[in-house]
């Protein structure tokens, strides 16, 4: 019942174009899509906020919609983010994601956060788009 609520409220021609912008998800069918956007709530964040990013059954991910979002690196090197892209760390191996990286919006942000424990289930559902995930990681 809740995930038909975030739809009602979430389904839009912006969520549709959010989601089709991320590699990741350009090639999900329209059910994969509705299934994504029953997920997701629209969270807003103020310039140099950071997002609250962790790994645990109460954190999240989310999906830019609007703004900019940097994410800073232990070795201070920063990846610049913007509409479409995926913010937060996926990980299958715990001990691979003790050292987190800090994600703060260098603009007002708009952002879809979907529950952690939600895109597991959806990444388990949609393999491909998993495995589209662990090769980018993998490749930066």
């Amino acid at each position: 019942e809740e995930n038909i609520k975030n739809l009602v409220s979430t389904r839009s021609a912006k969520s549709w174009k959010t989601i089709k912008s991320n590699p990741f998800f350009r090639n999900l069918s329209s059910f994969q899509i509705t299934n994504l956007e029953g997920m997701m709530t629209e969270v807003e964040f103020k310039k140099n906020e950071t997002m609250p990013i962790q790994i645990d059954e109460k954190s999240y991910v989310y999906i830019i919609s609007e703004g900019c979002v940097i994410e800073k690196l232990s070795d201070k090197k920063e990846i610049e983010y913007s509409t479409g892209h995926l913010i937060g760390e996926i990980c299958f191996n715990q001990e691979k994601c003790n050292d987190l990286p800090t994600y703060i919006t260098k603009s007002k942000t708009k952002a879809y956060r979907i529950s952690y424990k939600e895109f597991l289930h959806f990444l388990h559902d949609n393999p491909g788009v998993w495995m589209n995930i662990l090769f980018e990681k993998n490749h930066q």
